[in-house]
């Protein structure tokens, strides 16, 4: 359900890539490389179901990106 999402990304991801998805919190300008902005269309524009789903249960090593199985 689309509340359920919401109060799990609150609660999981909001820390980085900010409530909005613009990844401009503090916590995001401390990381190398930067979290995604949800908001850019161009990157946005590469995500497939199978890499969204990939990238949040495995994380993305070298990253701040962490999994969430």
């Amino acid at each position: 359900s689309l509340e359920v999402g919401k109060a799990q990304y609150e609660a999981v991801c909001a820390t980085c890539h900010g409530v909005t998805g613009a990844a401009d919190t503090e916590v995001a300008k401390q990381l190398d490389p930067p979290p995604a902005n949800f908001l850019d269309a161009a990157r946005m524009s590469t995500l497939t179901p199978y890499k969204v789903f990939n990238t949040t249960t495995f994380g993305i090593p070298g990253t701040g990106m962490a999994g969430f199985s």
